[in-house]
């Protein structure tokens, strides 16, 4: 009867799962401990050790499978699979209740899953009445995504929902609402808003404003990977207003991480900096672990946007710490690949590599079809930073299949954009222009002026290296018009040195020195290194052309120390123009001179070489 019984159990159980499912009702006819004994000595049960150190007693999978045939035959099966039910939800329930907050809660999980998988499998074979499905499936829901089981915790919640369609509308609300995140972190947006959509009328029916405000802003995270930042906007001050009115701080944080997001977008630093920061500080106060590597994880992105790669590193390590710790997989492998494009940032390509081939590695584990493509255009990147655009067009081709298929248009337009950027690089000059017609017609479709002014610059670049300059000039004016309207203050300051060098080519040095002039002071006022870097390598440019080999040396020099100093590489792509411009001034000053006046210019402060490439005007 015991041996009957303990067929239950997948993967084993403890004495205790054993007693209360196996002897529930008390009527066993031996001592349990004697016939679990008696059943290891005979080679039926065989025992391990748990993570924490109490024994569990298992079957082969032979054995068990022979043994359940018996315990169907006894007729005692739907009592035995009531009473595992009723253990497993009991442990799932007492195992929220208490431990929860402990970072190890999830090994618990881990050790049972595949008797909560039996548990959920017979929870529906129950009446329609029966809402145990729903509740088992809902409790497991943080184990899930925590683990990244996404495509089996969407199942289980289907098959639940499906179950009990006539369960109360909170719960339902509740549950819509966590199969469409399992929707959503797959990257099937348009499941994902079916599902909070249905989740969103059943909290409004039902006048709950936390519910409402959670399903208000689950909607709006698609709308701004989409690119619909209007409709993001109107959703989240909706989904804050509500959080606010019911005092739900981790909602408000939540939502302030959105609002935080679309600041960035529209490069205002400082307000995002001051989303993420108040979102950090609440979930610091309510000790949520997985909120604060998110918060950190924002503050990262936003350092490294802003080129400041040792605050981002910081950060970033600050909250891998945490992932390590709950086991995140899906978070772990986002902090792993951040750090991966921070290493392309400070120019450690290898271990950029590496760090995004194991943040692409995990993503691969838990079918996260968005976070693939993310990673890949990371690999992409990391590539094209090496030089090799062999590589890197692959990977910028694959992460363009997956954002396309995930529906994000202006994420898909800037992977093609990339590989105009890998064409550009290798020559491929029409292969590369029709890469960036394809992307422009995208963002155009998309109304992102941002992404519209990035490819024109492009394209202007484009012109720039085949010699065009009256093309070229063109282009960057009209990209430059779009991005003095946009407050990308970062962009206006590079497309300026770029316009800059393509008006040098025609000869108008006058117009030149202005617009290097303004690209200069917001460099500088935004605190930027590279476009620092790149207006100085433009002065020398400047300065060459008008006969001064000497001070485009000692310019040049400035620059390059500026760039190691700051780790603001310089992409392979633009060496070779780079490498005509050293040739051109060593060839004028003679190799012993252009070394003199290299250490010179290593030696002057930013104020000093500014003065030459731009003199008797002011620079402060």
């Amino acid at each position: 009867m015991l041996f009957n019984r303990f067929a239950v159990f997948v993967g084993g159980c403890t004495i205790g799962a054993a007693e209360a499912v196996c002897n529930g009702a008390g009527y066993l006819p031996i001592d349990l401990a004697g016939g679990i004994e008696s059943l290891v000595n005979k080679s039926l049960l065989y025992q391990v050790e748990s993570p924490d150190g109490e024994p569990r007693f298992a079957m082969l999978e032979t054995i068990r499978e022979y043994a359940l045939e018996k315990l169907e035959e006894s007729g005692e099966a739907p009592g035995i699979r009531e009473r595992h039910l009723a253990f497993f939800q009991a442990f799932i329930g007492r195992l929220r209740r208490e431990s929860l907050s402990a970072d190890n809660w999830r090994d618990y999980v881990d050790v049972e899953h595949d008797n909560l998988r039996a548990a959920l499998a017979w929870s529906q074979t129950a009446p329609s009445e029966n809402v145990a499905a729903l509740h088992l499936a809902n409790a497991l829901t943080p184990f899930w995504m925590t683990r990244g089981y996404y495509q089996e915790g969407q199942r289980w919640l289907e098959q639940a929902l499906n179950h009990n369609r006539e369960a109360a509308p909170l719960l339902r609300a509740q549950i819509l609402l966590r199969t469409g995140s399992m929707a959503y972190q797959q990257g099937d947006y348009n499941l994902a808003r079916s599902y909070y959509e249905q989740s969103l009328a059943l909290y409004r029916t039902a006048d709950n404003s936390r519910g409402i405000a959670n399903a208000l802003r689950s909607l709006a995270w698609i709308d701004f990977f989409q690119g619909n930042d209007v409709a993001t906007r109107r959703l989240v001050d909706e989904a804050i207003s509500l959080d606010r009115e019911t005092e739900n701080k981790l909602g408000v944080a939540n939502t302030l991480t959105l609002l935080g997001r679309l600041e960035a977008k529209k490069d205002n630093h400082a307000g995002a900096r001051a989303h993420f920061e108040e979102s950090l500080a609440i979930r610091r106060q309510a000790g949520e672990p997985s909120g604060i590597s998110n918060a950190l994880e924002e503050l990262g992105d936003l350092a490294r946007d802003l080129e400041d790669f040792a605050t981002a590193r910081a950060l970033y390590e600050e909250s891998l710490a945490i992932r390590n710790r709950l086991g995140y997989k899906s978070g772990l492998a986002g902090v792993i690949g951040r750090l991966g494009f921070v290493s392309v940032g400070q120019g450690e390509l290898e271990r950029a590599t590496q760090l995004l081939a194991e943040s692409l590695s995990l993503f691969r584990e838990i079918g996260a079809r968005r976070s693939l493509a993310w990673a890949l255009s990371g690999l992409g990147l990391a590539a094209e930073a090496q030089g090799d655009y062999v590589a890197a067009r692959g990977y910028y081709e694959q992460s363009r299949d997956l954002f396309q298929a995930v529906g994000e248009q202006g994420t898909t337009a800037k992977q093609i954009r990339a590989l105009g950027d890998v064409c550009a690089a290798r020559g491929e000059y029409e292969t590369a222009e029709r890469y960036y017609q394809e992307s422009l017609a995208l963002w155009r479709t998309a109304g992102n002026s941002l992404g519209i002014a990035m490819t024109i610059r492009c394209m202007g670049k484009l012109a720039l290296r085949q010699q065009t300059y009256d093309q070229a000039i063109a282009l960057f004016e009209e990209s430059l018009a779009i991005f003095r309207t946009t407050a990308s203050q970062h962009d206006v300051a590079r497309l300026l040195a770029d316009l800059a060098r393509a008006v040098t080519r025609r000869g108008d040095h006058a117009r030149s020195r202005l617009l290097y002039e303004e690209s200069m002071a917001i460099a500088r006022a935004i605190d930027r290194p590279s476009a620092i870097a790149a207006a100085l390598e433009g002065l020398a440019d400047l300065t060459q052309a008008r006969a001064d080999p000497l001070g485009a040396a000692r310019l040049l020099a400035a620059a390059e120390r500026l760039r190691e100093e700051e780790s603001a590489h310089r992409w392979p792509a633009d060496r070779p123009e780079y490498d005509t411009l050293i040739d051109a001034v060593r060839a004028a000053l003679g190799e012993e001179a252009f070394k003199q006046e290299w250490a010179n210019g290593c030696m002057l402060t930013l104020e000093q070489a500014i003065a030459i490439g731009l003199p008797a005007a002011s620079h402060h």
